[in-house]
């Protein structure tokens, strides 16, 4: 009897939980989230767009058979000067495109 009434209580409970957990129109989602999606889809690209931008125009700075000879032949004082303006240049491409980027992308990047 014990198994039967526990039994009728969890399908109860269940039955609830899956009513509760469907949306309506007061749906936090609904609310929080725009119905048509495209519409953050040109900011996206935007961003992707920089991104692949910054990859194309710094990949020497971060390729290892390019960096790795400059390492083992050049003067200590040249190679730190070389990696300083590397890296003024990067941060200047991202500080004119920091809006573009947003707050976390222009974070994550520098």
């Amino acid at each position: 009897m014990f198994r039967i009434l526990l039994f009728l209580l969890v399908t109860l409970q269940l039955t609830h939980a899956q009513s509760f957990m469907m949306p309506d129109s007061g749906d936090s989602y609904a609310r929080f989230y725009p119905k048509d999606l495209s519409l953050g889809m040109d900011s996206l690209k935007q961003k992707e767009s920089i991104v692949k931008e910054f990859q194309t125009k710094f990949a020497d700075n971060f390729d290892a058979s390019k960096v790795y000879p400059k390492i083992i032949a050049g003067n200590i004082d040249v190679l730190e000067m070389d990696l300083y303006e590397q890296r003024a240049a990067q941060i200047d491409f991202l500080e004119k495109n920091k809006e573009k980027l947003g707050t976390f992308n222009f974070k994550k990047l520098s």
